[in-house]
């Protein structure tokens, strides 16, 4: 094969792109303790301190000048991720269908969570429960919720982002479930919380927690969610790992420290 008269003419030019293209700098080796970055994650408050807060210690002596961006999810989580609105979300709704996200998304699940029923100690079905009564999921009829909305509702309650069938029984909407617990402690109102952190968030406050039985609704699995935009980037890799790393050794911590209250009362009871 021989160059045409146009190839002829452009030999110069190529040459020179090619003489530039190996001049070009190697990749840099990446270095957490380089990054300037801001991460953006899209959650609701609890999410931000079950999955986030027990990686601030790792994520900072790593990196320290990175800034962290906790975003409420407002907006279609979809839309926000393409757009890079948001970096990853930490989200949990009851029908999430991940694999009908499409290629371009990626997500790593956590685990599975039932939800309980809680109520403040002088309420009418904590009463009952205290003497000793069955409860049913049909009292839980009489009286009216507290709900949390989050995603993307519209600003309006949705069997999504509420969990409760039917609207008119909601009391009160709020975007904050750690507020739920305070609430509940001043009206006799039912709240519905995650069992893996309910007595993380009901603490010391006078609050009772109803029979899991009465929750019909399946377990939850809350997901670390991103994008491809993201998917490759090797700050963005580094950051997921931390948080994924992070949750799992606070949940073998937790197994542990149940494993260790176990054997102290087989020995109290030997």
């Amino acid at each position: 094969m021989m160059p045409t008269p146009k190839m002829d003419s452009l030999i110069g030019e190529i040459q020179s792109i090619l003489m530039r293209i190996d001049r070009l700098p190697s990749p840099k080796v990446f270095s957490p303790e380089e990054l300037t970055q801001d991460f953006r994650i899209g959650c609701i408050d609890n999410a931000a301190l079950r999955f986030i807060v027990p990686s601030l210690a790792i994520l900072y002596a790593q990196a320290p000048n990175i800034r962290l961006s906790i975003i409420s999810l407002r907006e279609h989580f979809q839309w926000a991720l393409e757009k890079g609105n948001i970096d990853i979300v930490i989200y949990a709704p009851p029908n999430l269908k991940l694999r009908e996200l499409g290629k371009k998304f990626h997500y790593e699940t956590l685990y599975n969570t039932d939800h309980l029923y809680v109520v403040r100690n002088s309420h009418p079905l904590a009463v009952k429960l205290r003497e000793g009564k069955q409860l049913k999921r049909s009292d839980l009829k009489n009286y009216r919720f507290i709900a949390v909305k989050y995603g993307y509702s519209e600003g309006k309650i949705t069997t999504d982002s509420s969990g409760f069938e039917e609207g008119s029984n909601i009391a009160i909407d709020t975007p904050y479930l750690l507020t739920v617990p305070h609430m509940l402690t001043q009206c006799d109102l039912i709240g519905r919380l995650p069992e893996s952190s309910v007595k993380e968030l009901i603490g010391n406050l006078p609050l009772t927690i109803l029979p899991k039985n009465l929750v019909a609704d399946p377990a939850w699995t809350p997901v670390f969610l991103w994008h491809d935009r993201t998917h490759f980037d090797p700050a963005h890799q580094w950051f997921r790992s931390v948080l994924l790393r992070s949750l799992e050794e606070k949940r073998a911590q937790k197994r542990q420290g149940r494993k260790n209250s176990e054997e102290e009362e087989v020995g109290r009871t030997q």
